[in-house]
Protein backbone atom coordinates (compact mmCIF):
# COMPACT_ATOMS: atom_id res chain seq x y z
CA UNK A 1 0.00 0.00 0.00
CA UNK A 2 2.78 2.42 0.68
CA UNK A 3 4.13 2.48 -2.70
CA UNK A 4 0.30 3.34 -4.13
CA UNK A 5 0.41 6.25 -1.35
CA UNK A 6 3.87 7.54 -2.79
CA UNK A 7 2.40 7.41 -6.59
CA UNK A 8 -0.66 9.13 -5.37
CA UNK A 9 1.45 11.58 -3.46
CA UNK A 10 4.03 11.97 -7.33
CA UNK A 11 0.61 12.75 -8.76
CA UNK A 12 -0.97 15.09 -6.67
CA UNK A 13 1.70 17.52 -6.44
CA UNK A 14 2.28 17.44 -10.54
CA UNK A 15 -1.49 18.53 -10.68
CA UNK A 16 -0.81 21.35 -8.09
CA UNK A 17 2.37 22.30 -9.69
CA UNK A 18 0.25 22.58 -12.88
CA UNK A 19 -2.31 24.90 -11.53
CA UNK A 20 0.28 27.31 -9.66
CA UNK A 21 2.24 27.42 -12.84
CA UNK A 22 -0.85 28.59 -14.73
CA UNK A 23 -1.75 31.49 -12.36
CA UNK A 24 1.87 32.87 -12.97
CA UNK A 25 0.84 35.72 -15.68
CA UNK A 26 4.18 34.91 -17.78
CA UNK A 27 2.70 31.31 -18.56
CA UNK A 28 -0.56 32.16 -19.52
CA UNK A 29 -1.96 33.94 -22.92
CA UNK A 30 -3.59 36.48 -21.84
CA UNK A 31 -7.29 36.80 -22.51
CA UNK A 32 -8.68 39.93 -25.25
CA UNK A 33 -12.73 40.42 -25.42
CA UNK A 34 -13.78 41.23 -29.01
CA UNK A 35 -14.67 44.44 -27.94
CA UNK A 36 -11.57 45.38 -26.78
CA UNK A 37 -9.38 47.17 -29.31
CA UNK A 38 -5.80 48.11 -29.72
CA UNK A 39 -4.94 51.45 -30.77
CA UNK A 40 -1.48 51.61 -32.86
CA UNK A 41 0.20 54.87 -33.21
CA UNK A 42 1.50 54.89 -36.91
CA UNK A 43 4.86 56.48 -36.71
CA UNK A 44 5.65 59.46 -38.32
CA UNK A 45 8.42 60.22 -40.08
CA UNK A 46 8.99 64.41 -40.48
CA UNK A 47 12.54 65.23 -43.16
CA UNK A 48 13.01 68.90 -44.45
CA UNK A 49 12.69 68.85 -48.48
CA UNK A 50 16.49 69.85 -50.00
CA UNK A 51 16.70 71.60 -52.80
CA UNK A 52 18.61 70.10 -55.72
CA UNK A 53 21.13 72.17 -57.92
CA UNK A 54 18.11 72.64 -60.49
CA UNK A 55 14.65 72.06 -59.82
CA UNK A 56 11.24 71.94 -61.36
CA UNK A 57 7.24 71.95 -59.33
CA UNK A 58 4.85 69.84 -60.20
CA UNK A 59 3.73 69.20 -63.58
CA UNK A 60 5.75 72.02 -64.78
CA UNK A 61 8.70 72.11 -67.43
CA UNK A 62 9.83 75.57 -65.99
CA UNK A 63 13.49 75.14 -63.48
CA UNK A 64 14.51 77.39 -60.40
CA UNK A 65 18.07 76.96 -59.29
CA UNK A 66 19.32 75.44 -56.03
CA UNK A 67 21.73 76.83 -53.27
CA UNK A 68 24.02 74.23 -54.94
CA UNK A 69 23.86 75.16 -58.54
CA UNK A 70 27.22 76.57 -59.32
CA UNK A 71 29.27 73.07 -57.38
CA UNK A 72 27.30 71.13 -59.67
CA UNK A 73 27.71 72.88 -62.65
CA UNK A 74 31.51 72.82 -61.73
CA UNK A 75 31.56 68.97 -61.23
CA UNK A 76 30.11 68.39 -64.35
CA UNK A 77 32.59 70.73 -66.75
CA UNK A 78 35.16 68.72 -65.02
CA UNK A 79 33.30 65.37 -66.30
CA UNK A 80 32.64 66.88 -69.80
CA UNK A 81 36.45 68.46 -70.08
CA UNK A 82 38.22 65.23 -72.21
CA UNK A 83 34.68 64.92 -74.19
CA UNK A 84 32.66 62.88 -72.18
CA UNK A 85 29.30 62.90 -72.91
CA UNK A 86 26.38 63.36 -70.68
CA UNK A 87 23.13 61.72 -70.37
CA UNK A 88 20.49 64.09 -68.92
CA UNK A 89 17.54 61.62 -68.11
CA UNK A 90 14.13 63.89 -67.29
CA UNK A 91 12.07 62.38 -64.90
CA UNK A 92 8.35 62.33 -64.81
CA UNK A 93 4.90 60.68 -63.32
CA UNK A 94 1.89 59.81 -65.74
CA UNK A 95 -0.31 61.35 -63.18
CA UNK A 96 1.24 65.20 -63.84
CA UNK A 97 -0.05 66.95 -66.72
CA UNK A 98 2.19 67.97 -69.75
CA UNK A 99 1.68 71.49 -71.31
CA UNK A 100 4.57 71.75 -72.87
CA UNK A 101 5.57 71.12 -76.45
CA UNK A 102 7.45 67.53 -75.60
CA UNK A 103 6.07 64.71 -75.76
CA UNK A 104 6.17 64.40 -72.31
CA UNK A 105 7.28 66.24 -68.93
CA UNK A 106 10.42 64.29 -69.04
CA UNK A 107 11.93 65.35 -72.06
CA UNK A 108 10.65 69.16 -71.72
CA UNK A 109 12.60 68.97 -68.04
CA UNK A 110 16.11 67.42 -69.96
CA UNK A 111 15.94 69.76 -72.47
CA UNK A 112 15.74 72.83 -70.13
CA UNK A 113 18.40 71.39 -67.85
CA UNK A 114 20.62 71.01 -70.82
CA UNK A 115 19.27 74.96 -72.00
CA UNK A 116 21.02 76.06 -68.45
CA UNK A 117 24.47 74.16 -68.78
CA UNK A 118 24.83 74.59 -72.37
CA UNK A 119 26.30 77.96 -71.23
CA UNK A 120 29.15 76.13 -69.78
CA UNK A 121 29.15 72.54 -71.86
CA UNK A 122 28.79 71.83 -75.25
CA UNK A 123 25.07 71.14 -76.35
CA UNK A 124 27.18 68.52 -78.73
CA UNK A 125 28.25 66.74 -75.27
CA UNK A 126 24.58 66.41 -73.59
CA UNK A 127 21.95 63.86 -75.03
CA UNK A 128 18.75 64.14 -73.51
CA UNK A 129 16.12 61.42 -72.55
CA UNK A 130 13.07 60.54 -70.19
CA UNK A 131 12.46 58.23 -68.21
CA UNK A 132 8.43 57.17 -66.34
CA UNK A 133 8.63 56.94 -62.59
CA UNK A 134 6.26 56.79 -59.66
CA UNK A 135 6.61 59.70 -57.53
CA UNK A 136 6.31 59.79 -53.89
CA UNK A 137 7.03 62.93 -53.60
CA UNK A 138 3.91 65.89 -52.48
CA UNK A 139 3.01 67.65 -55.39
CA UNK A 140 2.47 71.03 -53.96
CA UNK A 141 6.80 70.64 -53.01
CA UNK A 142 9.89 70.56 -55.88
CA UNK A 143 10.25 67.04 -57.48
CA UNK A 144 13.30 64.52 -58.30
CA UNK A 145 13.13 65.93 -61.71
CA UNK A 146 16.23 64.47 -63.64
CA UNK A 147 19.57 62.64 -63.26
CA UNK A 148 22.75 63.07 -65.01
CA UNK A 149 24.79 59.76 -66.48
CA UNK A 150 27.70 59.48 -67.87
CA UNK A 151 26.35 58.68 -72.10
CA UNK A 152 26.47 55.02 -73.41
CA UNK A 153 28.17 54.56 -76.42
CA UNK A 154 26.96 56.03 -79.87
CA UNK A 155 27.68 53.01 -81.76
CA UNK A 156 27.81 49.28 -81.19
CA UNK A 157 30.12 47.07 -83.59
CA UNK A 158 28.97 43.12 -84.13
CA UNK A 159 30.93 41.90 -87.00
CA UNK A 160 30.07 43.41 -90.13
CA UNK A 161 26.96 45.52 -89.09
CA UNK A 162 27.63 48.21 -86.51
CA UNK A 163 24.46 49.97 -84.64
CA UNK A 164 24.28 53.95 -84.24
CA UNK A 165 21.85 55.39 -81.73
CA UNK A 166 19.75 58.91 -81.85
CA UNK A 167 18.41 61.02 -79.16
CA UNK A 168 14.34 61.56 -79.54
CA UNK A 169 13.42 62.98 -82.76
CA UNK A 170 16.70 63.76 -83.98
CA UNK A 171 18.85 62.96 -87.06
CA UNK A 172 21.80 63.84 -85.40
CA UNK A 173 24.41 60.98 -84.73
CA UNK A 174 26.53 63.62 -82.97
CA UNK A 175 29.74 63.15 -84.25
CA UNK A 176 31.36 62.18 -81.70
CA UNK A 177 34.86 60.70 -82.21
CA UNK A 178 34.05 56.85 -81.93
CA UNK A 179 31.40 57.25 -84.63
CA UNK A 180 33.57 59.08 -87.09
CA UNK A 181 36.55 56.79 -86.30
CA UNK A 182 34.20 53.68 -87.86
CA UNK A 183 32.72 55.86 -90.53
CA UNK A 184 36.41 56.99 -91.62
CA UNK A 185 37.62 53.17 -91.32
CA UNK A 186 34.22 51.81 -93.34
CA UNK A 187 35.03 54.54 -95.58
CA UNK A 188 38.55 53.47 -96.56
CA UNK A 189 37.14 49.87 -96.37
CA UNK A 190 34.46 50.88 -99.10
CA UNK A 191 36.79 52.30 -101.36
CA UNK A 192 39.62 49.58 -101.34
CA UNK A 193 38.10 46.45 -100.81
CA UNK A 194 34.67 47.75 -102.90
CA UNK A 195 31.50 45.83 -101.91
CA UNK A 196 28.44 47.83 -100.51
CA UNK A 197 26.78 48.96 -97.41
CA UNK A 198 22.84 48.78 -96.71
CA UNK A 199 21.88 51.78 -94.20
CA UNK A 200 18.55 51.13 -92.55
CA UNK A 201 17.16 53.84 -90.19
CA UNK A 202 14.56 53.13 -87.22
CA UNK A 203 12.44 54.33 -85.09
CA UNK A 204 10.43 54.28 -81.74
CA UNK A 205 6.68 54.25 -81.83
CA UNK A 206 6.20 57.72 -80.43
CA UNK A 207 4.34 59.69 -83.68
CA UNK A 208 2.38 59.06 -86.70
CA UNK A 209 3.80 55.72 -88.53
CA UNK A 210 4.70 57.65 -91.69
CA UNK A 211 6.30 60.37 -89.62
CA UNK A 212 8.46 58.02 -88.20
CA UNK A 213 9.05 55.85 -91.78
CA UNK A 214 10.56 59.56 -92.57
CA UNK A 215 12.81 59.99 -90.33
CA UNK A 216 14.18 56.74 -90.53
CA UNK A 217 14.97 57.68 -93.67
CA UNK A 218 16.37 61.22 -92.69
CA UNK A 219 18.90 58.93 -90.16
CA UNK A 220 20.09 56.71 -93.36
CA UNK A 221 20.72 59.10 -95.54
CA UNK A 222 22.72 61.89 -93.02
CA UNK A 223 25.11 58.67 -92.83
CA UNK A 224 25.19 57.96 -96.77
CA UNK A 225 26.31 61.13 -97.46
CA UNK A 226 28.89 61.36 -94.69
CA UNK A 227 30.07 58.40 -96.39
CA UNK A 228 30.09 59.91 -99.53
CA UNK A 229 32.06 63.00 -98.64
CA UNK A 230 34.97 61.08 -97.68
CA UNK A 231 34.93 59.32 -101.31
CA UNK A 232 32.51 56.34 -101.16
CA UNK A 233 30.62 55.91 -104.41
CA UNK A 234 26.62 56.29 -103.79
CA UNK A 235 26.40 53.16 -105.84
CA UNK A 236 27.84 51.15 -103.07
CA UNK A 237 25.51 52.47 -100.31
CA UNK A 238 21.65 51.38 -100.51
CA UNK A 239 19.55 53.34 -98.03
CA UNK A 240 15.78 52.41 -96.81
CA UNK A 241 13.97 53.06 -93.88
CA UNK A 242 12.12 50.51 -91.67
CA UNK A 243 10.94 53.17 -89.01
CA UNK A 244 8.96 51.65 -85.96
CA UNK A 245 8.17 48.52 -87.38
CA UNK A 246 11.26 46.37 -86.26
CA UNK A 247 11.92 47.53 -82.66
CA UNK A 248 15.10 46.46 -80.86
CA UNK A 249 13.42 46.56 -77.82
CA UNK A 250 10.23 46.95 -75.95
CA UNK A 251 8.60 50.32 -76.84
CA UNK A 252 6.74 50.34 -73.40
CA UNK A 253 9.70 52.07 -71.67
CA UNK A 254 12.13 54.74 -72.52
CA UNK A 255 14.86 52.37 -71.80
CA UNK A 256 13.95 50.39 -74.62
CA UNK A 257 12.83 53.35 -77.09
CA UNK A 258 16.28 54.95 -76.74
CA UNK A 259 17.64 51.78 -78.29
CA UNK A 260 14.82 51.88 -81.41
CA UNK A 261 16.18 54.96 -82.21
CA UNK A 262 18.80 54.16 -84.55
CA UNK A 263 20.86 53.25 -87.71
CA UNK A 264 21.74 49.69 -88.47
CA UNK A 265 24.62 49.94 -91.32
CA UNK A 266 25.74 46.37 -92.55
CA UNK A 267 28.83 46.03 -94.98
CA UNK A 268 28.48 43.39 -97.59
CA UNK A 269 31.34 42.35 -100.42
Amino acid sequence: MRWLAFLLWIFLGIIYFMIWSCNKQECCTPIIEKNDQIQVTPKVIESNFILSPINFNWSSDSSFLGPDYNKYVDSLKLIATNGQKLEIVGLYSNQEVNTSTFANLGLARAEQVKRRLSSVISPDLMITKAKLIEYLNIPDKPIVSHQIELAAKQIEEIGNKAIIYHSYNSTNWDKDEELISFLTKLASKLKTEKGRVEVVGHTDNIGETKSNEALGMRRAVIIKKYLISQGVSANQINVSSLGESVPKESNDSEEGRSKNRRTEIEYFK
